[in-house]
């Protein structure tokens, strides 16, 4: 961990364990210590020599910022290998002033997910991380934080030109259907999803959303056993060019 302090207001970090018994590397407080460095007008003595029985959740790594759109941004992150990690929280800024008080200025509990789908108003100077918590209520710190716009153009473009000969798709299985039906949606980005269940009389009889979608082929698997018998028509509106797939369901 590492603290740093923007005001010349002196922050309590000490009894906390560093890293190493040395303590943190911090001039000159504790310029022998070899665990982490701690920043100016941070106070980290004393310091714990050992780590505490019950060590802190380590924040979530892998943080992307995945797209900007018109509904909002997009941004995943690496799930947690830690078994006690139960949820995660994210947390964003509109500007890239973040280590002004207060942190974040607006949040979110996403459970177990490891993907977010931010509301409209974040733009290219928004700052965004993640904290993971347990069931136990122990919390990890913030993830890095970083602007939207340092990143998204290179993430968007490396995800397109690793599958560049991909062609939207979208296909069902099995076909007749009794009750659940499997879709697979084929993208060369990274698209949210918007399936929907059309009857013959063109009216929208089922809605699936999904905000995030790796780039590549994602399957979802629908619930419709309360649809009566009949032919249905599958459309992905987030991406038009995958098609569509008629289906018959079988009660």
């Amino acid at each position: 961990r590492a603290v740093f302090n923007h005001t010349h207001t002196y922050v309590d970090a000490s009894r906390n364990w560093w890293g190493d018994s040395a303590g943190p590397n911090n001039w000159p407080q504790n310029p022998g210590g070899t665990g982490d460095e701690v920043s100016t007008f941070v106070n980290v003595l004393p310091f714990v020599n050992a780590p505490p029985a019950e060590a802190p959740i380590p924040p979530p790594t892998g943080v992307l910022k995945t797209g900007l759109v018109t509904t909002g941004a997009l941004v995943s992150w690496n799930p947690s290998p830690h078994p006690e990690v139960t949820g995660y929280r994210v947390f964003w800024n509109l500007t890239t002033d973040w280590w002004k008080p207060g942190y974040a200025s607006s949040s979110m509990d996403v459970g177990a997910s490891t993907s977010a789908h931010l509301p409209v108003g974040i733009g290219p100077d928004a700052t965004v991380a993640i904290r993971a918590y347990a069931a136990d209520g122990r919390e990890s710190w913030y993830s890095s934080w970083n602007a939207f716009g340092s990143l998204t153009a290179n993430i968007q473009t490396s995800v397109e030109n690793e599958l560049p000969s991909l062609t939207p798709a979208l296909s069902t299985y099995p076909n007749p259907f009794r009750g659940t039906l499997t879709v697979r949606v084929t993208s060369p980005h990274r698209d949210g999803l918007h399936l929907v269940v059309v009857d013959l009389q063109g009216r929208t009889v089922h809605t699936v959303k999904q905000p995030f979608a790796l780039a590549g082929t994602n399957e979802f698997t629908m619930d419709l056993s309360g649809l009566p018998s009949g032919a249905y028509l599958i459309r992905n509106l987030a991406e038009p060019m995958s098609g569509a797939s008629i289906v018959t369901h079988v009660r």
